[in-house]
């Protein structure tokens, strides 16, 4: 497995500029709750721009919007408010409000009219989940996720520890600059303290070595350090 071909201090110097000029990923959370608010906390205002939405219920909510978040009040969750709202302009979507039923629509249509970007919907339901996943959605629940939480606890503690590591953790980027196209890993230049993980290519996951190329298109599992991610992610995105 491929871990450096430059110094530390190279890479340093060679992405001071580019890191400052990353593009930040745009995520837009629809509904403010429990579980979307702390998430947008521990995404790192560098890397992204971070907005919610919420509908908002007269004295119910009163101390959400005079919270330490920024939310963004908007009159119903159709079609034609989120669009006014300018939802659809972002690489990330993660829809949760307390109806599953609304989630599960606003989804499917944001993937159907921007097929391109991530969605991801908050449901309960197998049912549910399946025609989500079935269009290309992402999905996540309360319930499966804190049992898939404490299952990988039982049989591989260290992933989740990886996982919650902020010195260094496990990154996904998309690999979006046809320079690199066909570089086999072994000569690609630019990796500083980081480990190549795995490399998702369509339905495939690929376990990379040094003999592996990387495809336009393809999703890239790296670990290591904030600072050297973010280098590696304003080259390849």
């Amino acid at each position: 497995m491929l871990t450096s071909i430059l110094t530390p201090v190279w890479f340093k110097a060679l992405f001071k500029n580019e890191q400052a000029a990353a593009h930040k990923k745009r995520v837009t959370f629809i509904g403010a709750n429990q579980l979307t608010l702390p998430v947008t906390l521990d995404l790192h205002q560098d890397e992204y721009d971070i907005r919610i939405l919420h509908v908002f219920q007269e004295n119910k909510e009163a101390l959400l919007a005079d919270s330490i978040f920024e939310v963004e009040s908007i009159e119903q969750y159709d079609d034609e408010t989120l669009r006014k709202a300018g939802v659809g302009q972002e690489d990330v979507l993660v829809v949760a409000t307390g109806s599953e039923t609304k989630n599960k629509e606003i989804a499917l249509l944001q993937k159907k009219e921007e097929g391109s970007k991530q969605v991801i919907a908050s449901v309960n339901k197998a049912e549910a989940e399946l025609t989500l996943k079935e269009a290309g959605i992402d999905t996540f629940s309360t319930f499966l996720s804190s049992k898939t939480v404490l299952r990988a606890l039982i049989e591989a503690p260290d992933a989740i520890r990886l996982l919650t590591n902020e010195d260094s953790s496990l990154y996904q980027i998309q690999m979006n600059n046809h320079r690199y196209h066909n570089v086999m890993l072994r000569e690609f230049p630019f990796t500083g303290d980081l480990v190549f993980v795995r490399i998702f290519r369509g339905i495939d996951s690929l376990v990379p070595h040094g003999d592996t190329t990387l495809r336009s298109g393809d999703r890239v599992l790296v670990s290591g350090s904030r600072e050297y991610v973010a280098g590696l992610r304003a080259q390849l995105e």
